[in-house]
Parts: structure tokens; sequence; C-alpha cells
């Protein structure tokens, strides 16, 4: 999972990692950005994350396969850099 704003998101690799432009418009937005989640360096999803009282709510879209407990270890770590005391993970 990396985040918005990430050095590895910035423009000279976006149509590397997102080549489809209707993606790269959602992933790559001027404002409220999602973060990427990659797999062996390809996009596989985007997330979002929003405070939910102590909890962190980290929501992931996903464009490809995912397993979950890849996903739960890498949102345990992000929401505890942001403080919280829980997570809720949500993967669509």
């Amino acid at each position: 999972m990396i985040p918005p704003g990430d050095l590895y998101l910035q423009k000279p690799n976006r149509s590397l990692l997102a080549p489809d432009a209707v993606l790269r418009k959602r992933l790559f937005r001027p404002v409220a950005s999602p973060g990427a989640v990659l797999k062996d360096g390809k996009l596989v999803g985007l997330w979002r994350v929003k405070a939910k009282g102590k909890k962190a709510e980290i929501t992931v879209e996903q464009l490809g396969r995912i397993r979950r407990k890849y996903l739960e270890d890498e949102a345990h770590l992000v929401a505890s850099l942001r403080g919280a005391s829980g997570l809720l993970l949500v993967v669509e």
C-alpha cells in the first residue's frame, strides 16, 4: 500500500503504473487522491483511509487479485502510523 503523494507515484511513473487513461485520472487527482496497492510492481487496487472514532477505516477497491492477509498486514501498519487504536478494513 503506497500512500498518495509518495515519490513512486510521481509524474514519470504514472503511465507505466496505470496505462488506462480513465484509471490514471482516478488515481492521480489534483486533490484527495487515493493510495495505490501494488503487487509485484503492478497496480492491483486503490485505497482510502478515514477516521471512524479512534479506528481507521481503510477501503480498498480491487483492480486485480489481492490476498486479504497481505492487505490486513499493510492496513494495520497504516492505521498504527495514523495513531488509530483499531482498524476496519473494507475490500470492494
